[in-house]
């Protein structure tokens, strides 16, 4: 995936990212609900500025779009 795509972001350069899938599936969030109700209680309780971003961040199965809109966001703030 190119990630210009994503972000229409215009330059001369470019990053390629490549996701390799895992034989067994547990390398993402899984949509289990007592599992999403613990993660949302702990992300709840983080400081001001603390920022939990990403799939294993926020605890979803988010694309890599989401995750880059969510670090772009992260990064808005921080400015």
């Amino acid at each position: 995936m190119e990630y210009k795509k994503f972000t229409q972001h215009k330059s001369p350069t470019t990053l390629i990212g490549i996701e390799f899938p895992s034989m067994n599936g547990k390398y993402y969030a899984l949509p289990m609900k007592s599992e999403r109700t613990k993660a949302l209680k702990y992300i709840g309780l983080m400081p001001e500025n603390v920022f939990s971003i990403g799939r294993a961040g926020s605890y979803r199965y988010i694309d890599i779009d989401d995750c880059i809109a969510q670090a772009m966001e992260v990064a808005e703030k921080l400015k």
